[in-house]
């Protein structure tokens, strides 16, 4: 539920419907600053905090499309935050599903950022998309994604009441 919740919001909604489909910012090779446009009409540039909320003859930049799916592999780092948790509740757990969620915990956050980067570099050279645009789709996903981890699924406050029921046993002299 929490990855795909936070995969339609983040990315889906967020990012592509709501600020992308209304923001309305030209992307840079439409605008005066890109010499020799082929896409007309060479508009002006706008600031990203100055909304362009141009007609629909253009394809919108701000922000990232391209990025927030590459930045969404976030989702992992969240999910297994706490790999001894998430390896106590797998079946037969073991000390190497322990570490192998933490490995996934790790990818999630190397992949994002390292693809983020890539991703956006490849998006910028190719005139599609100014450097705010792929700082902001960050930062969206990134915000979505920890507010769904936090508030909405409540996934840290259950993570911290069964660390404590494990500790409380382990005290207790019980297997967990």
């Amino acid at each position: 539920g929490f990855g795909l919740t936070a995969f339609i919001l983040g990315p889906g909604l967020v990012v592509n419907v709501l600020f992308k489909g209304y923001w309305g910012r030209p992307r840079p090779q439409q605008t005066e600053l890109w010499p020799n446009s082929v896409d007309p009409p060479n508009l002006p540039f706008y600031r990203v905090w100055a909304p362009a909320f141009l007609d629909g003859h253009h394809k919108p930049s701000f922000p990232s499309g391209h990025v927030s799916i590459m930045v969404i592999y976030l989702v992992l780092f969240f999910m297994f935050n706490r790999p001894e948790i998430v390896a106590y509740f797998s079946p037969r757990y073991s000390v190497f599903k322990e570490k192998l969620f933490a490995v996934l915990k790790y990818s999630g956050i190397i992949i994002a950022i390292a693809g983020g980067i890539l991703m956006g570099a490849a998006r910028i050279v190719k005139g599609a998309h100014h450097l705010s645009d792929v700082f902001w789709s960050f930062g969206m996903v990134f915000l979505v994604t920890w507010a769904l981890y936090h508030y909405v699924f409540r996934i840290r406050q259950w993570e911290d009441r069964e660390l404590k029921r494990r500790k409380g046993l382990q005290k207790d002299g019980k297997n967990c």
